[in-house]
């Protein structure tokens, strides 16, 4: 974790730093916040590019802001992250099961 006024890394378990002294936050529990970037990057790849770009970029930003002790920033990346993943997933499998709809109709109109 590095220290917001002086950029010093500290450890984890540190309440002040060690540089300059001043109180750090306190570190989320491990496992509490979820990046979601290979989720977003899954979902980019093969569902929705256009609504995955913006899970990619939120997930990215979940670790630096954890590394940085910003723990609200972070678990607002991750919560918009999840979303654009979420929507992206849902428009992509819509999209998808609209195409096979219209494959199934035009094999019935052709007579197959």
């Amino acid at each position: 974790m590095f220290c917001r006024r002086c950029g010093a890394p500290n450890t984890i378990e540190a309440r002040l730093c060690a540089a300059c002294g001043a109180r750090l936050p306190v570190a989320a529990p491990p496992g509490e916040l979820v990046s979601w970037l290979v989720p977003s990057v899954l979902v980019t790849l093969f569902c929705c590019q256009f609504l995955g770009i913006p899970a990619i970029v939120y997930a990215a930003r979940v670790d630096p802001l954890l590394g940085a002790g910003d723990i609200a920033g972070a678990r607002e990346a991750s919560r918009k992250a999840r979303f654009w993943c979420l929507l992206a997933f849902g428009v992509g499998l819509a999209f998808g099961l609209a195409y096979l709809v219209l494959i199934g109709f035009s094999m019935i109109a052709e007579g197959r």
